[in-house]
């Protein structure tokens, strides 16, 4: 990803290995929200969000879409993603301790049937 972190690249650096980065993944970030979603943000039961970056668009919307968004509870792939969710003023109700995919749907599936 054009995103990503540098943890990886470097560590194998360190370790004497060569490093081709290639990305295959680019994240463009979003400005505000896309037209006609604001009127839906109060149905929202829950968002999910599987990396920082795509947390970036809250930080271009203005006071009010922000403040809607803000009640709205977040799902994240894990501790990084719910670090950068809470430093935006974001609601974490679901953040597995380990970014597993299955673990984070067992998750959601839990967290909705518990709402019923």
């Amino acid at each position: 990803s054009n995103l990503r972190r540098e943890e990886l690249g470097s560590t194998l650096r360190a370790g004497g290995r060569e490093v081709f980065e290639v990305v295959v993944q680019e994240t463009r970030p979003l400005k505000g929200l896309p037209p006609g979603v604001q009127g839906h943000l109060e149905g929202i039961d829950l968002a999910v969000a599987y990396s920082p970056s795509a947390l970036g668009f809250v930080e271009s919307l203005d006071a009010q879409p922000r403040e809607m968004v803000s009640r709205i509870p977040f799902a994240v792939m894990g501790p990084t993603t719910g670090d950068r969710a809470r430093e935006l003023g974001l609601k974490v109700e679901i953040e597995p301790e380990d970014p597993h995919e299955d673990r984070l749907i067992e998750l959601v599936l839990s967290w909705a049937a518990a709402q019923n």
